[in-house]
């Protein structure tokens, strides 16, 4: 099994969250459809979950393109949408982070005990992200830092460069 190497903690204020209530629940033809909308437009969609409820999905977009992404959902009639602005990622950046589970759980917990609430996450080898309140992006770089011993990024604005 491959050892996880963590480098560093990084942040970003790049994407916005767009959520779609979609009233007859969320399936594989309902979620084309939506994403097929930001498609549409060129817009590449990152992180995508349910959440909130069996018919409710959300996705990132980059910042500059939610606001037309959130207006072609609206005229799509794909179900209620909401564009959350006002969120940032905190990443932490490595080698073989999803392969090691203390490393998924410890990055879970620090955020917990910080009282950061997660709003999606994404778990990949090199890298673990999650979206939060933008006003709590500070408290989870800090979080994060210290639970995996990292040296913390100068400053708490947009992107906070690699760590460590």
């Amino acid at each position: 099994m491959e050892q996880p190497i963590v480098r560093g903690v990084a942040a970003s204020l790049s994407e916005v969250l767009i959520t779609v209530a979609v009233p007859a629940g969320v399936s594989p033809a309902g979620t084309a459809r939506v994403l097929r909308a930001a498609a549409g437009l060129g817009v590449p969609v990152g992180t995508v979950s349910s959440r909130g409820g069996p018919g409710t999905l959300a996705f990132t977009v980059p910042a500059a393109h939610g606001p037309a992404v959130a207006a072609e959902l609206a005229v799509a009639d794909v179900g209620s949408v909401e564009l959350d602005e006002q969120v940032g990622e905190v990443a932490l950046l490595g080698a073989g982070l999803r392969s090691a589970p203390a490393v998924v759980a410890t990055f879970c917990e620090a955020l917990a005990r910080a009282g950061v609430p997660l709003a999606a996450t994404s778990f990949e080898s090199r890298r673990l992200a999650a979206l939060c309140p933008r006003a709590q992006l500070d408290r989870a770089v800090r979080a994060l830092c210290e639970a995996f011993e990292v040296g913390a990024p100068t400053g708490a604005a947009e992107p906070l460069p690699v760590a460590g």
